[in-house]
């Protein structure tokens, strides 16, 4: 383990130093100053530190306008590639910001292996907790209308089953955050005032820094498109308005004492069917794009994690329509059976995937209104 940690110490070196030695170029030229908020935040700094490289790297939106425009890349001797040497950095911004007590775990929980075991692993306690908890004469369809999920597993069953790795998941991505804030030297004091918390809020939900240079990313190739800004929007949403349709539907039943399943037009149904839609038309999509993108401009580990968080959000977007959809159906327990393993598998590897990353990005972008103030579009 020590002779491996030194490994990682002496390459996370030397990725700094060559992330280093291209930042110095790029901020000698200049060329692609109006691309993007890195590189006006990258004048700003008056040394390249770790915490301001990685900062940089994770303002980084990875739209590559900057690679083809740049007359220094390859095959240039220079090899200027920012979204490569950014991406290899977001990685172990990934890896290393955990805590000590737990910072060799991601390596132990990537792969297909450890993932299909913790969804096994995951099913088999649903599937036992259904069987002691499940009304079985409520499973199949019934002329009242669709089948409550309680019909499958216990309301208490499935709120100790999916609330505890929730819990545990959040305190951990919350450490990792402070830990990222200390890294790139963040500061609590409102720089600007709040104007710049607002600020970076508002470019974070409408995605200003997918923009590129105002014409889009140069993704999957090096035409300018904003196909990939209105895709991660759609997943995004889709994802938020999941979150809307699962706290309204705790609003309905803890508080207005009204027990599931819900009708089609209820908030929950709407939120949970729009926003399925819309991750599942946006994971979709966004990995059609990943097939035909340069993997050059990209660090080889990232491409997996960046395949791994999409199916995975995929399958869950796709698991809870089927679930919905086949409510009246005798196959709606195994449907749901399968979605809750999945959630419990999802909450269970959320700070171990590029989940994370929109914590770091926000952050950085908290950062960079701080120092800045305002953006042009």
């Amino acid at each position: 383990m020590q002779q491996a940690n030194q490994e990682a110490s002496r390459h996370s070196s030397s990725l700094f130093a060559e992330a280093e030695r291209q930042l110095n170029i790029c901020n000698s030229c200049r060329y692609c100053e109006g691309y993007c908020a890195v590189f006006p935040a990258m004048e700003r700094l008056a040394t390249f530190s770790d915490g301001g490289i990685t900062h940089l790297a994770n303002l980084c939106h990875d739209c590559r306008d900057c690679y083809y425009a740049c007359m220094y890349s390859p095959p240039h001797a220079f090899a200027i590639n920012p979204p490569q040497i950014f991406s290899e950095i977001r990685r172990t911004t990934y890896d290393g910001k955990l805590g000590s007590s737990i910072e060799h775990w991601p390596s132990r929980f990537r792969g297909w292996r450890p993932v299909t075991a913790v969804i096994v692993v995951a099913a088999v306690i649903i599937a036992a907790l259904s069987v002691l908890t499940g009304n079985k004469h409520s499973l199949w369809p019934h002329a009242n209308g669709p089948a409550s999920p309680y019909s499958v597993i216990s309301y208490g069953a499935i709120l100790v089953v999916t609330l505890i790795p929730f819990l545990a998941s959040v305190y951990l991505m919350l450490r990792s955050a402070a830990r990222y804030w200390r890294h790139i030297d963040g500061s609590l004091k409102m720089t600007g005032g709040y104007q710049a918390l607002y600020r970076a809020i508002s470019y974070a939900g409408d995605l200003r820094y997918l923009k590129g240079g105002g014409a889009g990313c140069a993704y999957p190739e090096e035409e300018m498109s904003q196909s990939r800004r209105y895709l991660h929007a759609a997943t995004f949403y889709g994802f938020i308005a999941l979150l809307i349709s699962t706290m309204s539907a705790a609003v309905i039943q803890d508080i207005l004492g009204s027990d599931p399943p819900y009708r089609l037009l209820s908030v929950p149904a709407i939120f949970g069917v729009g926003g399925g839609l819309g991750l599942v038309a946006g994971c979709t999509s966004l990995l059609a794009l990943k097939l035909r993108a340069n993997a050059a401009l990209s660090d080889s580990a990232m491409i997996k994690r960046d395949y791994g968080l999409l199916i995975g959000l995929d399958l869950l977007g796709v698991t809870g329509l089927l679930a919905f959809a086949l409510r009246t159906t005798p196959v709606y327990a195994i449907t749901l059976a399968v979605h809750l393993a999945l959630v419990l598998a999802a909450f269970v590897f959320a700070i171990y995937s590029k989940f994370v990353h929109f914590i770091y990005r926000f952050l950085s972008i908290v950062k960079d209104n701080q120092a800045n103030g305002s953006i042009d579009d």
